[in-house]
């Protein structure tokens, strides 16, 4: 589905005319609507083509009718696909695209987008967004657009700031940071100390005093954004391992640099080769770190991970993860453990999209995030996952998308991540997520489709294990997702 989504809609009356132009936010969306797709796609499609420039005061002209040959596409969808994605010598451009419709029809939308930089229409395929996802710019504008380096979203060049790295500010970000004697930008309230100035040790305020720095030493311990070194795999003894986890906690808060490298050398002290979890910065945290875990056993994050330290420390140094509007919670869990090959593993992966979509709105309390965030930072595939045999190809959609902002992200090759949780340092949240998970796909695995699709959340509540997840239990109690008359 690299260019839109499905959905079936009831059209308003069998009128044959198949484009229609509706608008949401910063996006112009061209419907083209067919009538019931078949299976496979037909040997020849008759389209006609009119000219976009037409589309503003809804006056089409028709340029020509079109047969297509389309034997060599296997299904309905890949024609439309290649119809709005390709150039063909009859148009003079990009055009809307006429098929018949019926009452009941099918609509591939997301095929155009209106550039919010000149708002000017051009096919998604020439389009790209910046941090936000109502943010789309035409590859006409992408030059005047830079990235803030806080944010991440997209920021005019004439209205940004830029250090001597060639790194990018945006006006909202801008107030919270200044730039270092080197010209460098650094978020230090009480010097102007950058990273590359750290090893001095020495910072100097307004009234150019020096201040020892030695707590800055400590900020080394944060890794680049990319980094990602060997896993170290964990197990309690006597375990199999064939199900590890790995969490990304994103902390942020912190009301100085200097609090942030007080609490990044109590937890080297914690763990000092970097044997259990490490830190990294990330994009979306203004002042904070991203405590990234190597894969443990549910067992080992259970009695042997030191969660209830990481927290002790981080708020000692007021650094929050919760209260935040930036931090998240992801956990990877190892793709392996899916199935044996690529097609046990593909519709166990169905099953887990099925129940998302499914239990949406009891997963959103689980949560703890609002809808907005979620739409940022973790968005839902809005798809029909019913784990049946003819859905198998749309796991291959959903990572053909290529799109790491889902709620279950399938872009690494070999994990899956897990977005939607907002971030906690409570030991009970974390370890009842991590749970919670545990239960789920060794439940999915364990189940046919019938079962999977027959499945309720009062049945899918009853069955958690009191013994081996009382984390879960009582994290289900907190946020009432246990509760009878909630079910």
């Amino acid at each position: 589905m690299p260019l839109g989504t499905w959905e079936t809609t009831t059209a308003s009356s069998t009128s044959s005319t198949a484009w229609t132009l509706g608008s949401s936010v910063n996006f112009s969306w061209v419907y083209v609507e067919i009538a019931e797709p078949p299976a496979v796609a037909p040997k020849t499609l008759t389209v006609k083509v009119g000219n976009i420039r037409k589309m503003g005061n809804g006056d089409i002209q028709w340029a020509s009718q079109v047969t297509l040959d389309t034997s060599m596409f296997k299904t309905f969808q890949d024609v439309l696909v290649s119809i709005m994605d390709a150039k063909h010598d009859i148009w003079e451009s990009w055009k809307f695209v006429e098929v018949p419709r019926l009452a009941t029809s099918q609509h591939l939308y997301g095929t155009l987008c209106k550039c919010s930089y000149c708002g000017k229409i051009a096919p998604l395929g020439r389009c790209g967004n910046y941090g936000d996802i109502q943010k789309i710019y035409c590859q006409a504008c992408a030059p005047e657009l830079a990235r803030c380096f806080v944010c991440q979203d997209g920021v005019y060049k004439k209205d940004a700031s830029q250090d001597s790295l060639g790194q990018w500010l945006c006006p909202n970000c801008a107030p919270g940071w200044r730039q270092c004697n080197c010209r460098r930008w650094t978020d230090e309230p009480e010097g102007v100390l950058c990273v590359a100035c750290r090893p001095r040790k020495v910072a100097r305020t307004g009234d150019s005093e020096p201040i020892d720095r030695g707590m800055y030493q400590h900020m080394d311990y944060i890794h680049d954004y990319a980094h990602k070194p060997a896993p170290h795999f964990h197990v309690v003894k006597g375990e199999d391992g064939t199900l590890v986890f790995g969490v990304e906690l994103e902390t942020d808060g912190f009301p100085s640099q200097s609090l942030l490298g007080r609490a990044m050398g109590e937890l080297h002290k914690l763990d000092p080769d970097e044997d259990l979890f490490y830190g990294k910065r990330d994009g979306s945290i203004h002042s904070g770190v991203e405590i990234v875990t190597h894969p443990c056993t549910l067992k080992f994050h259970q009695t042997k991970f030191p969660w209830a330290q990481i927290r002790k420390i981080v708020l000692k140094n007021k650094g929050r993860s919760h209260e935040t509007k930036t931090c998240g919670m992801h956990v990877h869990f190892n793709v392996s453990f899916m199935g044996a090959n690529a097609q046990e593993r593909d519709l166990n992966t169905l099953k887990l999209l099925h129940f998302v979509e499914k239990f949406w709105s009891k997963l959103l309390r689980f949560s703890r995030r609002n809808p907005d965030e979620v739409h940022r930072w973790a968005r839902r595939y809005y798809d029909d996952f019913t784990p049946v045999p003819e859905n198998l190809a749309k796991v291959e959609d959903a990572k053909m998308l290529r799109a790491r902002h889902m709620t279950v992200n399938l872009v690494p090759d070999k994990t899956i991540e897990i977005r939607i949780f907002k971030g906690s340092l409570n030991p009970i949240t974390i370890l009842g997520t991590i749970e919670f998970l545990d239960y789920l796909l060794h439940l999915l695995k364990a189940s046919n489709a019938t079962v999977i699709q027959q499945m309720t959340w009062k049945s899918f509540v009853d069955g958690v294990d009191k013994t081996a997840y009382p984390n879960l239990v009582e994290y289900l109690e907190r946020r009432r997702l246990n509760v009878p008359r909630d079910l």
